[in-house]
């Protein structure tokens, strides 16, 4: 009786040790996704920033050159 209890024991111990490496797998590839959306975030605010920025120029230029 008790090496059936320690072979369910070890088989359970083994699945978990499974389980435990494929949660850390999908843990890393999670981040790794997270990490590559904040970095596309990143560029993204940098673009619009510039786009901004280039708008308020010709924004300025133009009321120059009506004014002018």
């Amino acid at each position: 009786m008790d090496e059936e209890k320690d072979k369910k024991i070890q088989e359970l111990m083994a699945e978990l040790r499974i389980k435990k490496r494929l949660s850390a797998s999908y843990r890393e590839q999670l981040v790794a996704s997270v990490k590559e959306v904040e970095d596309h975030n990143y560029d993204m605010s940098m673009k619009v920033q510039r786009t901004l920025d280039n708008l308020k120029k010709l924004d300025a230029g133009a009321k120059e050159l009506l004014s002018g």
